[in-house]
């Protein structure tokens, strides 16, 4: 029997203070890295937007491709069906664009006009939409008998877009977006910057900061760019946020309320 009052088993080992691995560093560089090319991409375009904003508007052109031997798509089929138009938060009328070839508007009260374009084309068959504003958010609807579009801006971008899909499914498209290399360059330079003010990579409450400010940027971009309002679901947000202070469960996300 040993002697000791306090014995070897009953000793306490003293605190072990903050220590992290290279393999733990690595990994919170490389997401910080990631973090500052999406952020610094989404922050470069709407710097983008901002200076042009008060330029001429940008015009864009979005044409339906007519010659089935032009078609990337393997239906060859030339159907366009486009669910929305929205511009600066706001649904576009048909009176805000300019039609060409054959179109049907139908009415829809809650994301604005669809327009279809369905009619058997010849090749040289002009069928467009002429749009006065930009950037514009498009819905459209991707199916197996999807054409493709060309869409042009004044700014001199050209691009093709391939709409056939093997599955219905809806997608949101932004077209006309302006993006200037200088903004999205300084505003890589501006998140390096703050990234190495913070050091997330040493852990801790820096890497918590580091994440609570990428995270609430990423969704404040998004939901300053979208349209976004009130739902009949809304005042219950409010209520849930109550009941989580209270320690009460409640059938909505705790975020929605505290966003």
């Amino acid at each position: 029997m040993s002697s000791s009052k306090n014995p070897a088993w009953r000793r306490r080992a003293p605190p072990a203070g903050p220590s992290s691995s290279p393999h733990h560093d690595s990994w919170i560089a490389a997401a910080v890295a990631l973090s500052i090319l999406l952020l610094g991409s989404c922050l470069g375009q709407a710097a983008s937007a901002w200076v042009l904003a008060g330029q001429a508007p940008i015009h864009l052109s979005l044409d339906v491709i007519t010659d089935k031997a032009a078609l990337p798509s393997p239906s060859k089929a030339t159907e366009v069906r486009i669910a929305s138009l929205t511009y600066a938060g706001r649904p576009l009328a048909a009176t805000d664009l300019s039609l060409r070839g054959s179109w049907r508007v139908e009415a829809n009260a809650n994301s604005g006009p669809h327009f279809i374009h369905k009619a058997p084309d010849k090749p040289t068959d002009n069928v467009g939409i002429d749009i006065p504003h930009a950037p514009v958010e498009m819905r459209v609807l991707r199916h197996a008998f999807s054409g493709a579009i060309r869409v042009r801006d004044s700014l001199g971008h050209d691009r093709t877009i391939d709409l056939y899909a093997k599955n219905a499914v809806y997608e949101g498209l932004v077209l006309g977006a302006p993006d200037s290399w200088p903004a999205r360059i300084g505003a890589y330079i501006l998140l390096c910057l703050l990234a190495f003010a913070i050091a997330p990579w040493k852990g801790g409450f820096r890497a918590t900061t580091w994440l609570v400010l990428s995270v609430a940027c990423m969704h404040a971009l998004y939901f300053l760019a979208a349209p976004v309002g009130c739902t009949t679901d809304s005042p219950g947000y409010l209520w849930a946020t109550r009941h989580f202070w209270a320690g009460r469960p409640d059938q909505f996300p705790v975020g929605y309320g505290l966003f």
